[in-house]
């Protein structure tokens, strides 16, 4: 029988397993190309050469610097084809893990990355937080994806891509900037595009989890005031007309929630939170979950053995690194509120004393001081018509250049 050499595994295999192969480049210089057959993996390179789409078995195997063409989601030899140009890109899916919508199905390794620490983060060092920033057009160059722990994922919801972080701890929480920094040269956003919030550590307990919902009926009220009017009614200006994030009803009682979420049966015990949600068992077909559709989604804490968070999905992309952190110290705030407060009654939830729960008075002062600037935002938008929070434009003028928000 015919032998291959598989450059992966640096030996000769039987040609009958060629159809578990990718056939690309495995030594590049400024002279030739070398092509063979290697196993498929996050570390190939998507390139372009007279026209058409190959894949680099790896970085190293190429001598020559390598140019991103973002029109066509791949790089590039010659520095005269690159480009920046940001076109829808849903369809156009390069990159070498192929299209997922879920994380969990997708095996890449975290890179460690030292950066300075926000004091602020030091408070609330007990959760780690991940991102989803969804993007209308462009793509990130995938070498700078591996590089700082991005991960790109198909949303038909969206017109261009989903990039998600890995899990950070509180000390890569700055890694943030340099998102954003990636995400403003290379991509855009649209109405259709939303920031989605996860935090991980808080306590996969009935208890806790009743209590978090309860309090949430009444802190998604008060936290308006630094929103868009229509933050909660996003089907009002989404192009498909979809509500993603409702706000939760007061009349939410946890044993119905579960059992119609996700399609098990109800016991009072913890371990009802770790079995598979019925209406996506594979976690293929997230779009099944419908109770995830809430400005608050506690489906992954509820269900499922992997990724136990809760998820915030009611905000506006931004490049604004300062806008984010804001949002993020007021939201762990609001979970570390829920774990130790013990009046069940809810009476005194406020924005004040969720905050107290959390920071000393210097930094609740800063972050109040900052919010009334967010709450002014508000009023801007609606007096310029903008009920839904979409004039972008202007939005970022007044944050960056009228009232400099800064946290």
């Amino acid at each position: 029988m015919r032998q291959i050499y598989n450059h992966t595994r640096r030996q000769w295999q039987p040609q009958d397993i060629l159809m578990g192969l990718q056939y690309g480049i495995v030594y590049m210089d400024n002279k030739h190309c070398e092509f063979g057959f290697f196993e498929t993996s996050y570390e190939m390179v998507p390139i372009e050469i007279h026209n058409r789409l190959y894949y680099l078995f790896n970085k190293n195997c190429c001598t020559v610097p390598l140019y991103w063409m973002n029109s066509s989601n791949c790089y590039t030899t010659v520095q005269e084809y690159a480009d920046n140009v940001k076109r829808r890109s849903n369809q156009n899916f390069n990159y070498p893990i192929g299209k997922n919508y879920n994380f969990c199905k997708i095996s890449i390794p975290k890179n460690i990355i030292l950066n300075e620490v926000d004091p602020e983060f030091e408070y609330i060092k007990q959760y780690t937080m991940g991102l989803e920033y969804e993007t209308s057009c462009g793509n990130i160059p995938w070498l700078d994806c591996l590089k700082y722990n991005l991960v790109p994922l198909y949303d038909g919801s969206i017109t261009g891509h989903e990039y998600v972080t890995f899990p950070m701890e509180y000390k890569e929480f700055n890694q943030i900037q340099t998102h954003l920094e990636l995400l403003k040269t290379y991509t855009d956003y649209d109405k259709d595009c939303s920031l989605h919030i996860h935090f991980g550590g808080f306590p996969v307990q009935i208890p806790y989890i009743k209590k978090l919902m309860k309090y949430w009926n009444i802190f998604q009220n008060q936290i308006e005031q630094y929103l868009p009017e229509w933050c909660y009614q996003v089907e009002n200006y989404k192009s498909n007309g979809k509500a993603y994030n409702r706000p939760y009803p007061s009349y939410f009682i946890f044993r119905s929630f579960y059992e119609r979420t996700t399609g098990n049966k109800y016991v009072e015990d913890d371990g009802i939170l770790y079995q598979p949600n019925r209406f996506d068992e594979d976690e293929i077909r997230k779009w099944e979950v419908h109770g995830r559709y809430f400005n608050m989604n506690i489906m992954h804490l509820i269900s499922g053995e992997c990724h136990k968070t809760v998820e915030f999905r009611f905000l506006h992309p931004t490049h604004n690194y300062y806008e984010i952190k804001w949002y993020i110290l007021l939201l762990a705030a609001f979970l570390n509120f829920v774990q130790k407060n013990v009046d069940t009654k809810n009476n005194t939830i406020s924005i004040e004393k969720v905050l107290e729960s959390t920071y000393p008075a210097d930094v609740c002062e800063r972050i109040l001081n900052e919010g009334v600037k967010l709450n002014h935002l508000r009023k801007v938008q609606m007096s310029n018509y903008d009920r839904a929070g979409i004039k972008f434009k202007m939005k970022n003028f007044y944050l960056q250049n009228v009232v400099n928000l800064q946290i």
